[in-house]
């Protein structure tokens, strides 16, 4: 499948979901049988953010490497996409599941509402929305060979109760949680499923890197009382990872179709954003 990072052949997408969570899931897909495209944005040059860092990881946990194929790649770059699906198919025959996790969040995500700068408006939009639209376009055909799945990466960010978040981020978490209904309903005409995870609050370098920073008082609180994060802490790549796992495999969710889930510990039950300080 492709995968994407900073994003049976599967087709996970290009991502900047944090590749902590890539590691955990595409070890899992390996352990497995599967044989995965990974794609990370060229800038992404530290080891534990770039691609060779994660299919490094990879590779320590037993992985073997010729199951794993690499692209380096900027999603929004004209014929990336086409690209991506090819070099899948060239190199292992077939695409079962395409994971749509590419991610893009603002270096200064404290601005909220009409202050955010319209210049962070085309990047959340192209990496959320038109990339994972034209992936799901280029890898269509193939997912229609196998009856495959595809797994968009979304956010509870989508939801109303996340009304403090950066305005640009909520919309395209937003239209990428209709973009999941849409597809869904068109493309099960073809056997193809569609899905959404809702991630809450998971403590990776993309949090850290989008000026957030989590309150210590509010961290203590939320142990303590689970006032927060009912759940009682805040997740881990794994606890993503398992969902999008679930959502993949047509075996074990072959009757959920058009579903965003929430991993988020119940955060969703509640309003979340005195966790952050801005």
């Amino acid at each position: 499948w492709i995968r994407s990072t900073s994003s049976e052949a599967k087709l996970p997408s290009s991502q900047v979901l944090p590749l902590e969570s890539v590691v955990h899931q595409q070890f899992s897909l390996l352990r497995e049988g599967a044989k995965v495209t990974l794609i990370g944005h060229p800038n992404a040059k530290a080891e534990g953010d770039s691609i060779e860092g994660a299919k490094n990881d990879l590779l320590n946990v037993g992985a073997n490497e010729d199951d794993i194929h690499t692209i380096s790649i900027d999603l929004c770059e004209e014929g990336a996409p086409a690209r991506i699906v090819q070099e899948t198919v060239d190199k292992f025959g077939r695409i079962d599941i395409l994971i749509n996790s590419a991610g893009f969040v603002s270096t200064d995500a404290t601005k909220k509402g009409v202050d955010c700068p319209i210049d962070h408006f085309d990047p959340m939009m192209n990496i959320h929305c038109k990339a994972v639209i034209l992936l799901t376009q280029s890898a269509s055909m193939y997912l229609e060979e196998r009856k495959g799945s595809i797994v968009n990466v979304s956010s509870i960010t989508a939801m109303p109760f996340m009304n403090q978040i950066h305005l640009y981020y909520s919309m395209s978490k937003s239209a990428q949680d209709q973009l999941t209904i849409q597809m869904a309903s068109h493309l099960i005409q073809k056997g193809i499923r569609v899905n959404a995870v809702q991630p809450g609050i998971v403590i990776t370098n993309i949090v850290a890197n989008s000026g957030f920073k989590v309150n210590q008082e509010a961290r203590e609180c939320m142990l303590k009382t689970k006032g927060f994060v009912p759940n009682g802490r805040f997740a881990v790549a794994e606890d993503v990872a398992k969902v999008i796992i679930f959502l993949a495999d047509s075996s074990q969710s072959g009757f959920i179709n058009g579903a965003r889930i929430p991993v988020d510990g119940g955060a969703n039950l509640m309003n979340v954003q005195t966790m952050f300080e801005r």
